[in-house]
């Protein structure tokens, strides 16, 4: 059986986008975990944080504004729905794990 270990670095929204790419410069994360709501708010934040390789949001309705958001993050970073994360993992099988 494998383990992985993740750090996790909880960052409130209610910092600002410099506190937010402080945090994030800072702990050195690779992967940023946000809503769909927050990704306006990511464009501005990745384009300051070069170490961020990975951004998975969480989709609720998946609008015209969200592709259009997606579409200009990919630029920066690889960048994955939530939900077809999920598909991927019940579509994988991993050996020596239960079905």
């Amino acid at each position: 059986m494998k383990i992985f270990l993740f750090p996790v670095v909880t960052i409130f929204t209610t910092l600002g986008d410099d506190g937010v790419i402080h945090a994030l410069s800072e702990t050195d994360v690779s992967c940023l975990v946000t809503t769909e709501e927050l990704l306006p708010r990511c464009q501005t934040i990745l384009k300051k944080c070069p170490p961020l390789k990975n951004l998975i949001y969480i989709d609720d309705k998946e609008s015209l504004q969200t592709q259009e958001i997606v579409s200009d993050l990919s630029n920066y970073t690889n960048i994955s729905r939530y939900s077809n994360l999920l598909e991927l993992g019940k579509a994988t099988h991993y050996p020596g794990t239960r079905e």
